[in-house]
């Protein structure tokens, strides 16, 4: 018998002689009916499937099911709220002037970023087959067949993204390219990239603007940090020679950083806030 073979049983032996020491303690504290409900301990040869699972778990919640509570735990720093007035800053030396200082005056790092933009922008335009860079519009659906009014819906939504809204005005629009690259400009700088939404009057985005990242601040609001808070409550402003010059909500402004983390420091500044 070889050394595999003799730990093999080895093993098996404790899991057996530890399964049954636990089944005894529980019985001994009045589990053994709990005990029999649950069934036998799982083990290699009663994995379960996923339609077992499925079957097992039910639906999958959704916010919709049941009314949520807040987490519990601490997500931001509740004494910053009087470090500033009306917003909060990065608790950091290195300030967005200081950032876009050392890009423009370091040639390498600036190549660096043009070169992720040129590859970035190459999938800023319709792609023409699968065989070309580009983006397209599809079904959510992969199996689902579209129809004609599918089809024209996709050409619609396709040039409302390339003018990024419904304006096609060149002075005062930016085209999907020309959006992506100052988006993308702000992300690798200040590891922070915004862009305001315009609705119609119907309340559907109709164009949104690239926003110089710099300027846009978190609200300095304790409860707009929390889960419960509604969508029209203020929670990112712009700021201009160190004062407030417009207040967005969760629905005007889309607020991105690219590398989140749990720092309570930075304000819980991990995802994209913006979504209809």
């Amino acid at each position: 018998m070889g050394i595999r073979d003799v730990l093999k049983d080895l093993t098996a032996t404790a899991a057996a002689s530890a399964a049954g020491r636990v089944q005894n303690w529980a019985a001994d504290l009045g589990g053994a009916d709990l005990l029999s409900k649950a069934g036998p301990l799982p083990s290699d040869q009663s994995v379960p499937t996923q339609d077992s699972k499925a079957a097992a778990g039910g639906q999958v919640p959704t916010d919709k099911d049941l009314d949520l509570d807040d987490p519990g735990s601490m997500l931001w720093d509740p004494f910053a709220i009087i470090e500033q007035l009306g917003f909060k800053e990065r608790p950091t030396q290195i300030t967005y002037g200081t950032l876009r200082a050392m890009i423009l005056k370091v040639p390498i790092i600036q190549a660096v970023i043009q070169t992720r933009l040129n590859q970035l922008a190459s999938f800023a335009r319709p792609q023409s087959d699968r065989y070309q860079l580009g983006f397209q519009i599809k079904l959510r659906d992969k199996e689902a067949v579209a129809t004609d009014a599918d089809k024209r819906w996709i050409q619609d939504a396709t040039q409302l993204i390339m003018h990024t809204g419904v304006q096609d005005d060149p002075r005062n629009r930016d085209n999907f390219e020309q959006f992506i690259r100052k988006l993308m400009w702000d992300s690798l700088v200040f590891d922070q990239c915004c862009f305001e939404v315009v609705p119609n009057r119907a309340g559907t985005p109709a164009q949104w603007y690239a926003i110089d990242a710099s300027t846009i601040r978190l609200a300095d609001t304790a409860s707009a940090y929390r889960r419960k808070t509604s969508r029209e409550d203020t929670k990112y402003v712009q700021i201009y020679d160190g004062m407030i010059v417009t207040e967005y909500t969760e629905n005007d402004l889309c607020f991105v950083v690219r590398n989140g983390r749990t720092d309570m420091r930075l304000y819980g500044t991990v995802r994209a806030s913006w979504k209809r």
